[in-house]
């Protein structure tokens, strides 16, 4: 812990309401971005005391194993990731410096990232889900207030669309698919 980032983990058990510790990732980090895909949790990006991360791990729960993979063309925390069209995404995020607009995409089956289209605005924190075959953006932080906007991406996947805004502006933006 400290300055390094927090490498320790825990995998809680519904089952038994039991947490167990398992392996270690193989790079501490904080404000990383995690999802599942393909029945791996990636942990994406993050910071290590100032420094952002552009580096990607997977976990495999049948070896208790971190595998680090490709990393991100751009090192960033605070991004917001989901799996859409069977890829993985990460939204926005910062560098440290300021808010991002980018968007990567990682292809699991070729192992390999691509950029996606570029968000309206940049978010921070942003918060992200898959409704109804869409990916929507919430919320974030665009460097200079926090947003009360959302966007999705078109189901081809090549703009960013502006959405209602929301009726109070949210600092840590958070938000899961129930279906």
């Amino acid at each position: 812990t400290g300055y390094s980032g927090v490498a320790h983990c825990e995998m809680f058990n519904p089952q038994t309401a039991v947490w167990k510790k398992v392996a270690s990732l193989n790079e501490g980090r904080y404000q990383a971005g995690a999802c599942v895909i393909e029945g791996q949790l990636m942990i994406v990006g993050g910071c290590n005391s100032w420094h952002c991360l552009h580096t990607v791990e997977a976990y495999d729960s049948k070896l208790d194993q971190w595998t680090p993979l490709p990393p991100m063309a751009i090192a960033r925390r605070g991004v917001g990731v989901t799996v859409f069209k069977e890829k993985l995404y990460v939204v926005g995020g910062t560098d440290g410096q300021s808010s991002l607009s980018t968007v990567e995409i990682y292809d699991p089956k070729s192992q390999s990232w691509s950029f996606g289209p570029t968000l309206s605005v940049p978010r921070a924190n942003v918060g992200v889900c898959v409704v109804d075959n869409r990916l929507y953006a919430v919320g974030g932080f665009c460097g200079k207030t926090f947003l009360d906007s959302i966007e999705y991406l078109l189901e081809d996947g090549q703009e960013w669309c502006s959405f209602a805004p929301l009726s109070r502006s949210p600092s840590n933006t958070s938000v899961t698919d129930l279906s």
